[in-house]
Order: C-alpha cells, then sequence, then structure tokens
C-alpha cells in the first residue's frame, strides 16, 4: 500500500465524502498476516508504532494531555499518593501523574510486550520508578488491599468480562477516603450493526454493559459518584483530530514498510468502526468520579 492511497481515502473520510475502506481485495489488510504473527500476541512491534503513528509517541487511544487532565484533576493527587492504572497500554497516563503530580503511580497492563516497551519509555523520561509499569490481568492485580489513594483506568474496563468482580476489586484497592475514576463505554440500547461490525474488529472480546449497572454496584459498594458524564461527543473530536495528525505525518514520510502499513491499515479500520458506532448512539463513553467515605473500612 502505498501512503498516497492511504491519504487518498484518509482525506475523503475526514471531509466526510466517504468511510474509509481499509480492505481493498488487492491490497493486504490486518487479517492478511503470516502464520507467525497469528500466533504472536495480540500487541506487537509494527501494531505499536501504528497505534502511536495514529495517536501520538506513547499514546494508543485518544486525547493527550488535556483529556488526561480532565481525568485526574479532581483527584486533587500530589506526591505523598499512591495511584494505580488498570490497563495502562504504554503507560502514558501512568507517566503523565507521576510527572504532573510527583506521586508514585503504579500502572498494569495485560499485554507483556506493551510492559515490555512501556516500561523503556518510563526508564528514558527518567520515571522509572514514579511511573512503573507492570504485567498482570486486570481482576488479579496484586495491590495490597486498602492501600492506594486513587485507581483510575482509561478505556480498558470494557474487556472484562465480570464488571461486579472489577468494581469490587477497584474498591478493595482504596483506603478510606479513597477516590476512583474512569472512562468506559456503555451500550444504550440493545447492540446494533454498528456495535458488531466494532467487536468483530477487536482482538480481544468485548463486554458492554449498561451504565445505571455499574452505578447502581458502585452504590452498592458505598462509593458516593460525583460525577457520571458523557464524553461521547469530546471522544469523537478526538478521534478525528488524530487523523487527522496522522495525515499530516503521513504526507511528511512518503511510503511505508510493509508491516507498518498493514498495522496501521488494522488500527485505522478498528478505530473506524469504533466512531461509527459511537456515532450511531448505541454505545456511549461515560467518565466516571466516586470516593469512598473517611468513615468505610
Amino acid at each position: 500500500m502505498g501512503s498516497s492511497s492511504f491519504m487518498t481515502r484518509l482525506k475523503d473520510w475526514w471531509e466526510g465524502y466517504e468511510t474509509i475502506e481499509v480492505a481493498k481485495d488487492t491490497e493486504p489488510s490486518d487479517e492478511t498476516t503470516s502464520e507467525e504473527e497469528a500466533e504472536a500476541e495480540i500487541w506487537h512491534p509494527s501494531r505499536v508504532e501504528a497505534a502511536q503513528l495514529l495517536f501520538g509517541i506513547g499514546l494508543m487511544t485518544p486525547g493527550a494531555e488535556a483529556a488526561m487532565q480532565k481525568l485526574i484533576k479532581p483527584l486533587g493527587i500530589n506526591e505523598a499518593h499512591t495511584v494505580i492504572e488498570l490497563g495502562t497500554g504504554l503507560g502514558a497516563l501512568t507517566r503523565y501523574i507521576a510527572s504532573e503530580t510527583g506521586a508514585w503511580v503504579t500502572g498494569y497492563e495485560e499485554s507483556e510486550f506493551l510492559v515490555e516497551v512501556g516500561r523503556e519509555i518510563s526508564a528514558e523520561a527518567g520515571l522509572a520508578k514514579k511511573a512503573d509499569i507492570r504485567q498482570s490481568p486486570l481482576l488479579e492485580v496484586p495491590v495490597k488491599p486498602k492501600s492506594a489513594y486513587a485507581v483510575i483506568s482509561k478505556e480498558a474496563l470494557y474487556t472484562v468480562e465480570d464488571k461486579n468482580a472489577m468494581l469490587e476489586k477497584m474498591h478493595d484497592m482504596l483506603r478510606p477516603g479513597g477516590q476512583l475514576t474512569f472512562t468506559d463505554f456503555y451500550a444504550d440500547k440493545d447492540a446494533g450493526k454498528a456495535t458488531e461490525h466494532w467487536k468483530a474488529t477487536e482482538a480481544k472480546p468485548v463486554f458492554l454493559s449498561q451504565l445505571d449497572t455499574v452505578i447502581a454496584k458502585l452504590k452498592a459498594l458505598r462509593f458516593d459518584v460525583r460525577v457520571s458524564e458523557d464524553i461521547t461527543a469530546e471522544y469523537i473530536e478526538q478521534i478525528r483530530e488524530a487523523f487527522a495528525n496522522m495525515a499530516v505525518e503521513l504526507e511528511s514520510r512518503g511510503e511505508l514498510e510493509p508491516d507498518l502499513s498493514r498495522s496501521l491499515m488494522g488500527e485505522v479500520k478498528n478505530w473506524n468502526k469504533r466512531l461509527l458506532m459511537l456515532q450511531s448512539g448505541e454505545v456511549s463513553l461515560y467518565r466516571i468520579y466516586a470516593f469512598l467515605p473517611n468513615e468505610v473500612s
């Protein structure tokens, strides 16, 4: 695939003429991988490079500094606090919190390869200790009970099937007076075609829940839920901005390496499906902020 061909379709979509078609019969797609790649981990070097080409160095999802600042602003984090991030990816938010607040932050990620790359980025930034990234399934993170000042997650919990167990795990990590904030996708109604098309592009299973169910569980755990904000429109704009920025970057790159080209096609396909799903109204992205009263033991 030449980057000029990719650029043409990207420009057409960005200007509203059509949806990106990323799987042409005459071009390789993210599904035409080698047997070795098919057996490899979900995340691999070319896919990580593609994600960063789309969202920026160290990032794997939309929304750079402004989105991260909005997420952590209510928490009042400082250098005396211990913070846990679940589903840290390459650790961008983990490093941002550590560098902006001086807090000790540990980010947990399921992918061994992402942990390896994320730890390298943290070390290069001089944040190997302050922004520690570790491998663990999210339901099994080895965090001492009642030890964290804050638990944070950004678009990661939709991959966890047992939502109640996940919320209970997050609750148990927090000390009395601890704070919880996360963003996640919630089904507004029965899943339709847009949602099913997105799920089909995801490498991991997707488990969507209803917002009301999650809020009810948080309250049952004695959280004081202060914010449940629909941030879908912001997220849509962040995706569009990412595509615009990538277009500028591709203009200067010329021809892409085949592995990167295939991986970038796969990322574009996934994020375009996600965008269409959000625009359909079938699924929304919400920001949740809650805290435990000091008397909760």
